[in-house]
């Protein structure tokens, strides 16, 4: 939620008819699939013979208790289309089977009155809290957002006036040189550390930080301790609740995801370097995160290694619009795979599009050096190309 919705919700819930509206609102909402399915039901049983009766009124209470639970599951839009469907489905209901003009237009006149109602409740809603805030976390494609954020410890200030907006299916690069606050920047949205200064804002879905996965730099899981990939992996889903079947079917996806399928029942211990970092990524991914966070997980790994690693992790973005926070000191990295870059230096950051923050003299600036010089010939010719907007 924006800055501005937040203080305009505030203000309606200040204000008497704003508290109204949305009570009348959220009253509508809710009520509406019981009304619309127990009265026209119950009184197409009332109109018809006997033995049809009860199976009428069985189906009306059956019918309006199953819709009210579910509209307490589903977006306002969807609670509309759905009674003004069922509106419909009783005004055919009528045509057809109803013979005498009365009844005919008694559900007529039912279906009317609730499309007029939800004519209104679409009023309502204009000026709704409740469902401003559905709206926002429905259909907001921010997942995370700083604005004049200070972070650090105690009387220490790490970072100052931090803006940043990640928006749901980007890959994100934090980069800098060591002390620079990139943990510190981690810390502050795992909910480690509280900002000093500023606003930190998590989709209502992290709120909890269930839906968000860390990969820490390393695994301090003891060596002597025999574990399978399953059960390693299955370690990610502490805190959560989920069926054996639920937890099989994550299992699968995660190991799938990180290319390895098949080696569930394999020792941990026997795998490559490179098998067990992305084994520590199926530990986060197996709890389905919103947000995805890497702390530097390709030091230590050869360059083919790391590659098949962000590869997986590229097509993890693309295909499953995966959301990635990805902390590294590796600037030839950024360059090839981020969408979006966070370079922090000197307290601040400069966040934005990869093509505008990756540029030789922002690094330069940045780094004290011409940083073109110290990157291998290729990288070389990939920043430039990224300075140009030459590469996608």
């Amino acid at each position: 939620m924006s800055a501005t919705s937040s203080r305009n919700s505030a203000a309606l819930w200040t204000d008497s008819a704003g508290i109204f509206l949305s009570l009348a609102c959220a009253v509508h909402c809710l009520a509406a699939p019981l009304l619309v399915t127990a009265f026209p039901f119950a009184g197409m049983g009332f109109l018809l013979d006997e033995r049809t009766e009860g199976f009428f009124v069985i189906a009306a209470i059956t019918l309006a208790a199953a819709s009210l639970a579910w509209g307490f599951h589903i977006h306002r839009q969807q609670r509309i289309f759905l009674t003004l469907g069922t509106a419909a489905t009783m005004m055919t209901l009528g045509r057809f089977f109803l013979a005498g003009p009365y009844e005919i237009a008694l559900v007529a006149t039912g279906a009317g009155l609730l499309t007029a109602s939800h004519l209104l409740n679409f009023h309502l809603c204009r000026t709704c809290v409740l469902c401003a805030q559905e709206e926002s976390v429905t259909h907001s494609p921010v997942v995370l957002r700083a604005a004049k954020l200070s972070l650090g410890y105690e009387d220490r200030t790490v970072l100052t006036d931090i803006d940043l907006v990640v928006e749901a299916g980007e890959f994100w690069f934090f980069l800098g040189q060591n002390g620079g606050g990139k943990t510190t920047l981690l810390k502050a949205v795992l909910g480690l550390i509280s900002p000093q200064a500023g606003q930190l804002w998590l989709h209502p879905e992290l709120a909890s930080r269930e839906r968000i996965g860390f990969v820490p730099q390393r695994c301090d899981l003891n060596p002597t301790l025999p574990t399978t990939v399953r059960e390693f992996v299955l370690l990610g889903l502490v805190g959560i609740r989920a069926s054996r079947k639920e937890q099989a079917e994550r299992l699968a996806w995660a190991l799938e995801k990180m290319g390895l399928s098949g080696l569930a029942a394999q020792n941990y211990w026997s795998l490559s370097g490179g098998q067990r970092q992305r084994a520590l990524v199926a530990r986060a991914l197996v709890r389905r995160p919103t947000v995805l966070i890497l702390d530097e997980p390709t030091n230590n790994l050869d360059r083919p290694t790391e590659d098949a690693l962000l590869q997986l992790l590229v097509a993890l973005n693309k295909e499953e619009r995966q959301t990635l926070l990805f902390v590294t000191h590796n600037v030839s990295i950024a360059m090839r795979y981020a969408t979006h870059v966070g370079l922090l230096y000197s307290g601040k950051m400069l966040a934005g599009p990869r093509h505008l923050v990756l540029t030789p003299n922002n690094l330069a600036r940045i780094y004290g050096i011409s940083a073109l010089s110290s990157l291998d010939p290729a990288t070389q010719g990939i920043a430039q190309r990224v300075a140009n907007g030459d590469v996608a």
